[in-house]
């Protein structure tokens, strides 16, 4: 019921709210946690796949907090990097493999768990601490600019997000 009420106040507040008052990368960030928590399923899995490490690493390296009044839920970065199962966490998803479409909620809360991790990732390889905007360049935005390699696909946030919206 908790969790029901976040959601709905997240979806609210990322539709509602002008992109310029939470910033473009808040308002994703927000919304992609929010579906991620909404979407209480089991995760599909190959049989040694697991989120298990990963629930653990957002469990102990996250809390929620405030910032110009919008409530939002934060990483303690320096903490989840030198967390051993965040490199574990990593070598196993780059061996993973996605659930098929024709299971769309696996396949969200799949692609949903991976954005996340991939974002949190990028931030704690670059070391950025203002904004996830400030990784982008003249030509490209952070979400496609950065590029990640999993059985023998390159993956940007931005095509992730395409297979979000694409269910």
């Amino acid at each position: 019921r908790r969790y029901a009420v976040f959601c709905r106040y997240a979806m609210r507040l990322t539709m509602s709210s002008p992109a310029g008052r939470v910033g473009n990368f808040l308002m994703r960030f927000i919304l992609i946690l929010a579906l991620a928590v909404c979407v209480t399923l089991p995760v599909y899995a190959q049989e040694e796949w697991t989120w298990e490490s990963y629930s653990q690493l957002l469990r102990e390296h996250t809390r929620e907090t405030e910032r110009e009044g919008i409530p939002f839920v934060g990483v303690d970065y320096e903490a989840w990097a030198n967390d051993p199962r965040y490199v574990g966490q990593m070598r196993t998803l780059h061996t993973s493999k996605a659930p098929d479409k024709a299971f769309p909620k696996e396949y969200l809360s799949y692609w949903l768990n991976m954005y996340n991790f991939l974002t949190i990732d990028l931030i704690i390889k670059q070391q950025e601490k203002e904004s996830i905007q400030n990784l982008g360049s003249f030509f490209s935005t952070p979400w496609e600019k950065h590029k990640w390699k999993f059985r023998n696909t390159k993956l940007t946030l931005k095509t992730i997000e395409d297979k979000i919206a694409s269910i």
